[in-house]
């Protein structure tokens, strides 16, 4: 129930169970404040919503940019037939799930350069490093995404054998 909640306030699957389980951690501390004037899941959802507010406060701190804003960034462009815009698609698609794959700064650099075409100096600026150190970050995204295109491409390779094997 909270998981389904909070995922229509953030959009993000992996947030809103992170959040749920900190949610239900916090009300079975808390159990004894619940004074009974709202139902315990109204209460929970209450509090669901304040880790909610405080994480996209943390967020907003850190001028983090979330990974659905990456999304909304490319949008389909009409000049292209619908299989291009349908391929297209589909390889940003599987780009953004590389790129969320990474971690703190290195996914906070990585979409600055690629979906907001920021250069290395406006970068480096940012995060008050040198550029030379935006772009080392920069080329170890690339080659982590590298990585996990690699791994990915195993895996289904893996999978057909599989199926035909069996």
């Amino acid at each position: 129930m909270y998981v389904g909640y909070l995922m229509r306030l953030c959009n993000d699957k992996d947030l809103a169970e992170e959040l749920t389980q900190q949610t239900i951690c916090r009300g079975l501390y808390k159990i004894k404040t619940f004074r009974g004037e709202s139902k315990i899941q109204v209460w929970l959802c209450a509090i669901a919503k304040r880790y909610l507010n405080a994480y996209m406060t943390e967020q907003k701190k850190m001028n983090c940019v979330s990974f659905e804003q990456v999304k909304e960034k490319y949008k389909m462009r009409s000049n292209e037939s619908i299989e291009d815009e349908y391929i297209i698609k589909e390889e940003r698609e599987e780009v953004y799930k590389y790129i969320h794959k990474l971690k703190g700064i290195q996914k906070q650099v990585t979409v600055l350069r690629i979906v907001y075409n920021k250069s290395y100096e406006e970068i480096a600026k940012k995060f008050g490093k040198t550029e030379n150190w935006a772009r080392q970050l920069f080329f170890r995204s690339k080659q982590q995404i590298n990585e996990y295109i690699r791994e990915s491409g195993e895996k289904d390779e893996e999978k057909i054998g599989m199926q035909n094997n069996g």
